[in-house]
């Protein structure tokens, strides 16, 4: 009887850019980086109106010689980001596509994780993993990472624990799903919920593999309140609670995810 060989799994990155003169280059630098580099990188601009097109141009100029597989897709007029990664989706060929924001940075080896990570759990369907935040201090840890290191889908039905940019998903899924164009923000946490909702499994792996970039020009900063407002929505929030005393149950409800985790509770 002959030896069934394990076929190689592909990998793509999909980003959508929209106004990251700034982070664009650097993004991109950290998915060419990777000790072991994805199979495409799918771009979306979103008609930026700075220079990102001109670094990302720069940027395929640099690979090029390394034949690194890039597809640029140039949107002829604004969508945001739901629509441009609905955009970007259409252009994916691998099994597994990851997630990466135009203004973060990926750790060196987040791919060779992931795959080492999928070589122990063939059925994976989405996986995601901690993260921490890259500002103008230096790096810090992203708040409530108790909640993190306990991470429960539970937590999902009051927060989103999650950071979209780490999100690696099987192609077939994401696109037959697709990103819910309702909501201009929050897709992400609208998109787990949905999958959840529908029997699919989140894997989640406890290494840190991402830099979120915190800084003012961020949509969660800029648009807070209609992020919020889609959150809410999606999660189907009524009562509107103040953000001291939100803090203090999310800390609470940190501790008794990690508690649970600890001693296996149910």
């Amino acid at each position: 009887m002959k030896e069934t060989k394990n076929i190689r799994k592909t990998l793509s990155v999909l980003i959508s850019v929209y106004n990251d003169e700034e982070y664009i280059y650097g993004a991109l630098s950290s998915i060419f980086n990777q000790d072991r580099p994805p199979d495409e990188i799918v771009i979306v601009d979103d008609c930026s109106t700075d220079n990102s097109l001109a670094e990302i141009n720069k940027f395929i100029i640099f690979v090029k010689p390394f034949n690194l597989k890039i597809k640029l897709v140039k949107n002829p007029e604004n969508q945001g980001l739901t629509k441009s990664l609905n955009i970007g989706l259409k252009h994916i060929t691998s099994d597994y596509i990851a997630r990466q924001d135009a203004d973060d940075i990926s750790l060196p080896n987040r791919f060779s994780i992931f795959f080492e990570f999928l070589e122990h759990n063939n059925n994976l369907q989405f996986y995601s993993t901690p993260y921490l935040n890259y500002d103008t201090n230096g790096l810090v840890r992203r708040p409530r990472a108790l909640r993190r290191m306990g991470f429960d889908k539970e937590m999902l039905n009051y927060h989103n624990p999650l950071c979209h940019g780490t999100l690696i998903i099987k192609s077939s899924i994401l696109k037959e799903y697709l990103y819910n164009e309702k909501y201009i923000f929050s897709q992400d946490y609208e998109l787990y919920r949905r999958l959840i909702s529908n029997g699919y499994l989140i894997s989640y792996d406890y290494v840190f593999t991402y830099f979120d970039r915190d800084h003012e020009k961020r949509i969660s900063r800029k648009k807070s309140k209609e992020q919020t407002n889609d959150f809410n929505r999606i999660q189907g929030q009524k009562i509107k609670i103040g953000s001291k005393l939100s803090s203090l149950i999310f800390l609470y409800l940190d501790i008794l995810f990690l508690i649970k985790k600890i001693f296996k509770l149910k």
